[in-house]
């Protein structure tokens, strides 16, 4: 069973991040609970010598910034309420209550896939549980 889909998001402008966040939310914000999670600006700052052969005082420096952001997407109660009601009519097992959550959870990725986040690196994790977990840990 799938628990939450954590997505990274990695730039070095902080615009192009924030455009892609953005993005993502509205595409999940009907289905899913959304947590946002900025983490702290990282910097790589790099030393090169103009020559090499003489003046080893005559350097110059360089600075790379990361900005980096974490969106944890969780199914909303609101959602699996209204699937609920939804279903009431027919019966539906847990199974396939399951394999109707994951179908959208699929969709949603693909959908991930087709948007173009110029300028920005994206990584999907899909965090689950299986039944064996659920039985080794009672």
């Amino acid at each position: 069973m799938i628990n939450s889909i954590e997505i990274s998001l990695r730039s070095f402008e902080y615009s192009l991040l924030k455009n892609a966040t953005l993005q993502i939310k509205t595409i999940c914000s009907k289905e899913y609970s959304i947590l946002q999670v900025s983490l702290p600006i990282k910097q790589k700052r790099f030393t090169v010598l103009r020559s090499p052969h003489i003046d080893k005082k005559s350097r110059e420096q360089f600075e790379i910034k990361y900005h980096k952001a974490i969106l944890n997407l969780t199914l909303s109660k609101a959602n699996n309420q209204r699937k609920v009601v939804f279903f009431n009519d027919l019966t539906i097992s847990s199974n396939e209550a399951q394999r109707l959550n994951e179908s959208n959870i699929e969709f949603l990725i693909e959908n991930l896939k087709r948007v173009k986040f110029t300028g920005v690196q994206v990584k999907i994790r899909v965090k689950y549980s299986s039944f064996l977990e659920r039985s080794f840990l009672n």
